[in-house]
């Protein structure tokens, strides 16, 4: 998820060795022979930025990487709404630009492909239908956003094959998640999309949802992860477009720039994007959205959540106060945009 709250004292370190899988740090008591394992995994794990398309801020996630060419996997809820991605590898090395492949909502998966990337290192892949509960485990990624050589968290499986309910305060949306792998390492706003491991350095899972701070929470004190061979599974649909619940990586575009602090009731605009529906309808820069097909916008959250239901090319009907205080509505047919 993204990043916010604050760092929880759990043993935690940014970066450098874990010390016992079980759940301690430091250079002792190595007892699973674990020692160096993030190292490891490292030179495959990404950070993803993405920049949020109503200009609402930037998402911090995670992204294991697939492929030498630069395919990365993630979680959708990562790169909803985003404008633009970037993917910096290992936290330290080259940035890219990339492009969505495709999402897949449902399972929380989405495809990432870096712009003229080559020669990356990937990531190993585990078995993870072969799973017990007490297995160590180490969670891999971006916590709390801050950039730089990869966070490592260590604890064990508690339990296999959950269901959660996990929000996104981003887009007001929320997924039931079948098929979880629970933990007890500390997954942190920033490690979703990012790899959980066992303590062979192999990539076991995706950790998707913590129950601290940040987009994507979950009401149990515990972290869960979907199984690699899922995740890889979802992936596959989507690089073939031959799954179901698979989507392409283009959403309901408006194309209005909205304020991330004002204090009125509604989606307060600030800019529109040349050529978009909102221009064709004659939105501007200080008009106040009001509605969307009938249905109350009091924030920019809930725009981006209504918007968030449609696909391009629906047409659906804007109500917005002008800047001299008139009531005005239009019809507008939405474009392709970024992901959602």
């Amino acid at each position: 998820g993204s990043t916010g709250g604050t760092l929880p004292s759990t043993g935690r370190q940014p970066g450098g060795p874990i010390g016992s899988i079980g759940g301690s740090t430091g250079s002792s008591g190595d007892t699973t022979g674990t020692l160096g394992i993030p190292a490891q995994v490292d030179p495959a794990v990404a950070d993803v930025s993405a920049t949020l398309a109503d200009n609402s801020g930037i998402d911090q996630g995670t992204g294991i990487v697939l492929t030498s060419s630069g395919e990365v996997l993630t979680n959708n809820h990562v790169i909803a709404g985003a404008g633009s991605i970037n993917v910096q590898i290992a936290g330290t090395g080259p940035t890219y630009s990339a492009h969505v492949v495709g999402v897949d909502v449902t399972q929380d998966v989405a495809v990432l492909q870096l712009v003229n990337a080559a020669g990356l290192p990937v990531a190993k892949i585990g078995d993870s239908s072969n799973l017990g509960v007490g297995d160590p485990v180490i969670a891999i990624g971006n916590a709390l956003g801050r950039g730089g050589t990869p966070a490592a968290a260590s604890g064990s499986i508690t339990a296999l094959n959950q269901a959660i309910t996990a929000s996104d305060s981003g887009t007001g949306s929320s997924e039931a998640l079948t098929g979880m792998i629970q933990v007890d390492a500390m997954i942190q706003p920033g490690d979703s999309g990012g790899p959980l491991v066992n303590s062979k350095g192999e990539v076991i899972g995706m950790d998707t949802a913590g129950s601290t701070g940040g987009r994507r929470r979950i009401t149990a004190r515990a972290g869960f992860a979907i199984p690699i061979v899922t995740a890889i599974s979802v992936a596959k649909q989507i690089e073939g477009s031959g799954g179901g619940t698979t989507q392409s990586g283009q959403s309901a575009l408006l194309g209005v720039e909205v304020s991330t602090t004002s204090t009125q009731s509604g989606a307060d605009v600030v800019g529109v994007q040349p050529g978009s529906p909102a221009q064709a309808a004659g939105l501007t820069a200080g008009d106040l959205i009001v509605s969307v097909d009938g249905t109350t916008v009091d924030s920019n959250t809930a725009l981006r959540t209504l918007l968030h239901t449609h696909r391009p090319g629906d047409s659906v009907t804007i109500g917005w106060v002008d800047s001299s205080g008139t009531q005005r509505t239009a019809t507008v047919k939405l474009a392709s945009g970024p992901p959602a």
